[in-house]
């Protein structure tokens, strides 16, 4: 129940007409008031009473326990407002209640105006003191994790004034300086330490720039003269510091020691907009929130998340925000319980969350508790996963799962149920059937069904069993042999589940199903030796195919070398070359998995060296290829061959006559389905008298009727040179 806008005054009054007269008066001025008459009522009806706002203290109530006694009392477990109400005016008594608290004294008998005036200032006095608490505790929690990443930070902090006068350190950089302690850094200058005069200067010449123009210096290779003698190499980086009126008055400086860089771990850096970054790059959910559960920090990614701007949902509360209504109590008393744990305590959970447009999301969160030095609780950080499609996959997976166990019922199945306490296991008669048994042949425990398996097969079934009951499995499936009444061995199907935990979450329970797998296993084999033999086979045409084609190269070859006449010698020569090319596919064919269709990468460079290789002047050409990974069909790759082969011979034959150097270019290009065929050579040129479609030469119409059975075009561009191109669409 919550306080109402009414305040509530506890009047502590042992003389009944005055706390009549006291107490009416007080309600005329728009206050609640509850009347006692002993300091030890006071101390009771506080511990009772949540709604009361002040207390109107007398000092001297009579026998028993005073009233500053039960202020003191009072104050010790409540944190409340007590004007102190007496007759008295001594200084004595005055400074006795001051030293207890100091929200007022009012003589006795003030008027009603007095009595209101000090009530309200006792209020504001009460609500200041609140602030600059809470300022208090903000303050140390900052100034706590300053010291912390001064104390823990791995490289060397320092900051001086104007004059480049050290008004601090970290304890990292008083050791590199040969000091004690940060403080005795305080006055000293870089020309006090153990630095070589240029390193000194450097620095004081950085500081300088810095506080020139606040420009940052960042990452400045440096090295330093320490304490023990040594030099070290330093990454420094210096930024500008600013009094509350803008103005420059001082340095800030963060030097990593990079003597060792490749052994050492990237160092983190201290700074505020690193430190933002580095949450803010991370995709999981970040939060940290107070003890109430207003939010301090959260990431980039956890707006996202949650459907929000960055960063508008600091200072909000996160559990009215952003949890749904229904599970907020649960959740609340769920942290209320970390309160007590252990200071160093890291706590794993799930919970929903809902984003502002109503989604639900379910996250996974890693925690740490935050407390202070006295182990109080401060607050809890966290990083959070979200889980929901996971979640969704394993119900999912559980729902059919489940479906599947139902459908097994009825299925023929062997089925087994093991009590893994008791180590009985439960087996039906199709299980048995399995191996030629009987089920009162089989017994009721794991020992017989292992002392079955084939011993090469029993470590890996266990395995599976074993990896599935630590949970590194959702279910275990495995195929092994096991041994049937009549001495053979069947393949048997084995798959299972845990179907049981204990209140700890141990399994207890472990079911399954077996299915005689032995025929699809014998085919399976079958098929593999059928697949072998295909291999072979097919080794050894190819075999054949490529001796018969080396041979027929051979008598074209040799019969070129005995005709006398050059032109025929020329056309067996062209023949020859025409079946390498054809070659050339099908042996690259025969490396590929389907052997009806290659990648021009794979097949055109390897063809373009052979035919240029066998012209005497193939070293005073330099050939460049561009060749991108073209898919075609062994149809089309054959006519391809046999044009790019025409072409090359005609170049290597004709193009470079009379010159000392040549240049040929082959490029193949596939856009949008229109694949490219071009060759281009450096060379006199090709006649404007000549064409594809007129040529008397059979060479030029060979390649006009290839390109016809690709559906393609072929054109010859002249100038610099020729360059030939085919194209046809993929």
């Amino acid at each position: 129940m919550g306080k109402s806008e009414k305040k509530t005054i506890l009047l502590v009054e042992d003389e009944t007409i005055t706390a009549i007269s006291e107490k009416l008066a007080l309600e005329k001025y728009g206050y609640a008031v509850k009347t006692v008459t002993t300091g030890e009522m006071a101390v009771e009806a506080v511990g009772t009473s949540p709604e009361i706002d002040i207390i109107l203290m007398d000092i001297n109530l009579g026998e028993g326990m005073d009233g500053t006694r039960a202020a003191e009392l009072i104050l010790r477990d409540h944190d409340i407002p007590i004007l102190f109400v007496s007759s008295h005016s001594e200084r004595e008594i005055v400074e006795k209640t001051e030293r207890i608290t100091s929200y007022g004294y009012v003589v006795k008998n003030s008027s009603i105006t007095v009595l209101d005036a000090s009530i309200k200032m006792a209020f504001k006095l009460f609500d200041a003191y609140e602030k600059l608490k809470e300022k208090a505790e903000s303050d140390h929690k900052h100034l706590q994790l300053l010291e912390n990443i001064m104390d823990n930070y791995p490289g060397l902090i320092f900051w001086k004034d104007t004059n480049s006068i050290y008004q601090g350190c970290s304890n990292a950089f008083a050791k590199s300086a040969g000091l004690v302690a940060p403080k005795e850094i305080l006055g000293k200058s870089d020309l006090d330490l153990p630095w070589k005069n240029h390193e000194a200067e450097a620095y004081r010449r950085g500081d300088r720039a810095v506080m020139g123009d606040g420009t940052l210096i960042l990452h400045l290779l440096e090295t330093q003269h320490s304490g023990d003698g040594s030099t070290i190499y330093l990454d420094t980086s210096k930024i500008p510091l600013y009094d509350f009126s803008g103005n420059i008055n001082g340095i800030l400086g963060v030097s990593l020691d990079i003597t060792e860089r490749n052994k050492m771990l990237e160092s983190l850096r201290v700074s505020k907009a690193t430190a933002e970054a580095l949450l803010n790059v991370a995709a999981e959910l970040i939060i940290a929130h107070d003890s109430e559960g207003d939010i301090t920090l959260l990431n980039e990614s956890g707006h996202e998340l949650l459907g929000y701007t960055f960063p508008e949902l600091i200072g909000k509360n996160w559990f009215d925000t952003c949890l749904p209504e229904e599970i907020r109590p649960e959740v609340k008393a769920y942290f209320a319980q970390l309160r007590h744990g252990s200071a160093d305590i890291v706590v794993n959970h799930e919970n929903d969350i809902i984003t502002r447009n109503g989604d639900r999301k379910t996250i996974s969160w890693h925690n740490v508790v935050l407390r202070d030095n006295d182990c109080n609780f401060i607050g809890l950080f966290s990083s959070g996963e979200d889980i929901t499609e996971r979640k969704r996959s394993e119900l999912a997976l559980r729902e059919s799962q489940e479906r599947l166990d139902f459908a097994l019922e009825g299925s023929g199945l062997g089925e087994w149920d093991w009590h893994l306490k008791t180590g009985k296991i439960k087996r039906n008669e199709r299980w048995a059937q399995m191996l030629g048994y009987s089920l009162s042949e089989i017994k009721d425990d794991i020992e017989q069904g292992i002392d079955l398996q084939h011993p090469d097969d029993r470590d890996q079934a266990w395995r599976a069993i074993q990896d599935h009951l630590g949970g590194k499995t959702d279910y275990y499936d495995i195929s092994y042999r096991m041994k049937a009444k009549d001495g053979h061995y069947r393949w048997i199907h084995d798959c299972g589940k845990i179907m049981e935990r204990d209140e700890a979450g141990k399994p207890v329970r472990l079911c399954g199903t077996h299915a005689d797998i032995s025929e699809q296993m014998e085919k399976e084999e079958k098929i593999e030796r059928l697949l072998a033999e295909k291999e072979l086979i097919l080794k050894e045409v190819h075999h054949r195919i490529k001796n018969n084609m080396n041979t027929m190269g051979s008598l074209l070859s040799l019969q070129s070398q005995a005709v006398h006449e050059p032109a025929a010698a020329a056309a067996l020569e062209d023949a020859k070359a025409r079946m390498q090319s054809m070659g050339i596919l099908y042996d690259s064919l025969y490396r590929t998995a389907g052997f009806t269709e290659l990648s021009v990468k794979e097949y055109l460079p390897d063809l373009v060296d052979e035919i240029t290789g066998n012209f005497p002047n193939s070293s005073m050409v330099k050939v460049n290829k561009h060749v991108e990974d073209l898919i075609l069909d062994a149809k089309r790759l054959q006519p391809l061959g046999i044009i790019v082969n025409e072409l090359l011979t005609n170049i290597m034959k004709y193009a470079f006559v009379g010159r000392e150097r040549g240049v040929v270019d082959i490029s193949a290009t596939n856009t949008g389905g229109h694949i490219a065929i071009a060759v281009r050579d450096n060379g006199g040129g090709m006649p404007e008298s000549v064409s594809f479609e007129k040529s008397t030469g059979f060479g030029l119409q060979l390649v006009y009727a290839l390109t016809q059975q690709l559906n393609g075009t072929i054109r010859i561009e002249r100038g610099n040179g020729t360059n030939i191109i085919l194209e046809f669409e993929s």
